[in-house]
């Protein structure tokens, strides 16, 4: 509906005109010089492309020879996945037995449709034909060929799906070096404490006994319950509540449920600074600062290898439903399922999904064209700080105390991708099997670039150890590995007040197994016609929040007054920077070398 401008208004269309004649006037005057792009910028429209997950999961894990197929069913029973064995055996076989000769018919159809009709009905008539076969499919009309090649292709197409969506379903090849068997077979591969708060006779045996398994350590002494993290919170002043604990798990239960804690106060400001620092560690070490989303599509998630281990297990996955449609997770008919994020890493790979990436090589000319492709180089380093959500189905005694698990906490993740070593497959677990096969091996997770993990390891390890915190470094066996990863570490840091270690971060290698189901490609040369291959991707954790307060607060403690009543926390002086709580808040704890300066001793 049209309106009458009011009296002394200006109309729309003089101030677009207007408008137009002051931009005209900028872009003429003497001195001034518009911003041009430059000829290594990636174009605008490049840039703003559209982008969608493929709709057929494009990468092949792995093909299907009888030995490559029985290696893969062997690597899924050493990591303890769910195969349906029988089925999945038959749908491969009949792949491997009618795919080539569907093809084959499907050319011999297309070579036939694309003859001239009056040769191919002159061929038919003809006595000299040597097979009656051939002349009676020479005969067919053209629409019979046409139907039969729309058919043909159908059941190929189908087919081929199938065999795919099955070989997707297999876990990654798991590397040479990986341990076999349960949690206790990992084998410690490196340890750090900072400031001697080990107890004695663990910090003995990690000396004595070097690198081991998990299982040939000494049983750590029974908690402390005056370590633990639940009492030193409880203990805390802050000025919001005084009579609840800094840790209001009653007030979370009230709000969403229980494991849905708030953190108040000091503890509040705990978990900022370490997020901060963090994210600064990280982007001294050349990682990119992303902010993602929380939310994203459960398909994504799903190629990114977050599915449950057993058949039987309940979701670890928040689903977002609309709760106006009624259609149930997707919401509205036909839009896409949605999920909260487990780890940031997912929205991470997301970013990197559908697009080509290309090697840094080749001067300022590789430089241009790569740029102006739109792709930029690899390794690509990210971080982000994300919120995670875990389900945490079926945790049980000390694991749901406190905050050591809950179903939301904020994380820093870093996630890499990075060049392949060399164009390799995903799944497997020998070359043996393919080699005996006669091809090249498809299983070559062994053979895969252990340089980028390596970093991400020492990144982690000195986030840690910048905290003062004793920890270990495992590298975890076959059944602990997740779907995606070929090998993992797990840093676990000692929480007295659990009496045990647990789990603070870790970091794993994914090879092409996320890289395949959501096309994340590279070239080695910037040219068009450089081969595209899948890249590597790799994540670790940073910082996961929850854990490291439940360490620092059970291994540093807090400073009582008289009557046992905490007056401020002990934290290390690496946090001081980001610290945005009250001063007094804190005892900060210097460290020089192995040693703690100032603040006397910490047991």
């Amino acid at each position: 509906m049209l309106t009458r401008a009011a009296p002394g208004s200006v109309c729309l269309r003089c101030e677009r005109l207007a408008l137009a004649q002051r931009t005209r006037a900028f872009s003429t005057a003497p001195n001034v010089r518009l911003a041009s792009p430059t000829s290594s910028s990636p174009p605008i429209k490049a840039q703003n492309k559209a982008r969608s997950l493929p709709e057929s999961q494009p990468g092949a894990p792995f093909s299907l020879q009888p030995a490559v197929v029985d290696a893969a069913f062997a690597n899924a029973r050493r990591r303890k996945f769910p195969v349906h064995e029988a089925e999945w055996r038959r749908t491969l076989q009949r792949a491997r037995a009618e795919l080539p000769t569907m093809a084959d018919e499907i050319a011999r159809l297309k070579k036939d449709l694309s003859r001239d009709p009056r040769k191919a009905a002159a061929a038919a008539t003809s006595t000299a034909a040597a097979d009656q076969q051939e002349a009676e499919a020479q005969a067919q009309s053209p629409a019979e060929l046409k139907q039969r090649l729309r058919t043909l292709t159908a059941e190929h197409e189908e087919l081929l799906s199938s065999s795919l969506d099955v070989r997707l379903r297999f876990p990654n090849g798991t590397h040479a070096g990986v341990p076999l068997g349960p949690e206790p077979n990992a084998r410690i591969v490196g340890h750090g404490d900072p400031l001697g708060l080990l107890p004695e006779d663990l910090r003995a045996a990690l000396q004595e006994k070097g690198p081991c398994t998990v299982a040939e350590l000494p049983t750590p002494a029974s908690t402390s319950s005056s370590r633990a993290h639940t009492d030193i919170a409880a203990l805390l002043p802050h000025a919001l509540f005084p009579s609840s604990s800094t840790l209001d798990q009653a007030s979370g239960a009230l709000t969403t449920g229980a494991s849905f804690p708030f953190l108040l106060g000091p503890l509040a400001a705990l978990s900022h600074a370490l997020a901060q620092y963090a994210l600064r560690t990280c982007a001294s070490h050349g990682f990119l600062l992303v902010r993602a989303p929380d939310i994203v599509r459960a398909d994504l998630a799903r190629r990114c290898g977050f599915m449950p281990r057993d058949e039987g297990e309940a979701s670890q996955t928040y689903f977002v439903s609309s709760t106006t449609s009624g259609q149930g997770h997707g919401g509205a008919a036909g839009s896409p399922e949605l999920c909260l994020a487990g780890t940031a890493e997912i929205p991470l790979a997301g970013l990197c999904a559908e697009r080509t990436f290309f090697l840094q090589s080749g001067g300022d000319k590789a430089a241009a064209a790569g740029a102006a492709q739109g792709g930029p180089f690899l390794p690509l380093k990210l971080c982000a700080l994300g919120s995670a959500f875990r389900a945490e189905a079926g945790a049980r005694g000390a694991d749901t105390k406190g905050l050591y698990r809950v179903h939301q906490f904020d994380k820093v993740e870093m996630f890499v991708v990075a060049p392949a070593k060399t164009a390799v497959s995903e799944n497997g677990a020998g070359a043996s099997a393919a080699a005996t096969a006669g091809e090249a091996d498809p299983f070559a997770a062994e053979d895969a670039d252990m340089s980028h993990l390596d970093e991400l390891r020492a990144i982690q390890e000195e986030i840690i150890s910048g905290l003062g915190l004793p920890y270990r470094v495992l590298d975890m066996p076959t059944e602990e590995l997740g779907a995606s990863a070929c090998r993992k570490y797990d840093i676990e840091a000692w929480m007295p007040g659990r009496g045990s270690w647990g789990e603070v971060s870790s970091a794993s290698h994914c090879t092409t197994f996320q890289s395949r189901r959501l096309n994340i490609r590279y070239r080695r040369s910037p040219g068009a016609q450089g081969k595209l291959e899948y890249a590597h991707t790799l994540n670790a954790t940073a910082a996961a929040m929850p854990r490291l307060i439940v360490a620092l607060l059970e291994n540093f403690g807090a400073v009582e007054a008289d009557g046992g009543r905490a007056q401020r926390l002990r934290l290390p002086e690496v946090l001081r920077p980001f610290w945005l709580g009250a001063e007094g808040e804190v005892e900060w704890v210097e460290m020089r070398g192995d040693k703690v300066s100032g603040n006397g001793s910490l047991n």
